[in-house]
């Protein structure tokens, strides 16, 4: 079975709040991007993740981002993120 993805284009402009619960449970919830540690970009708010999100992209993309043993990201999840960073991280 082939997993679904988010389709990204023009005419659905996603903003922050379309990944901030993914950011929360997916990426933040194990200490990474929480602002617990110096030399791990923060993403809890929008601000953080317009000046921080576009170094993960190339993560994504590579399957090392979550890394293993954290909770995976599903194909729609990482198609928003992705999208998202694509489209400036609004």
């Amino acid at each position: 079975m082939v997993e679904p993805i988010y389709v990204c284009d023009n005419a659905s402009q996603l903003v922050f709040s379309d990944v901030h619960s993914i950011t929360l449970t997916k990426c933040s919830s194990s200490g990474c991007h929480d602002g617990s540690k110096l030399t791990i970009p923060t993403l809890l708010t929008q601000q953080e993740w317009k000046d921080n999100s576009g170094d993960g992209q190339g993560q994504i993309m590579r399957g090392a981002m979550p890394p293993s043993g954290s909770p995976q990201l599903t194909s729609i999840e990482s198609s928003k993120i992705l999208c998202l960073i694509n489209q400036g991280a609004n």
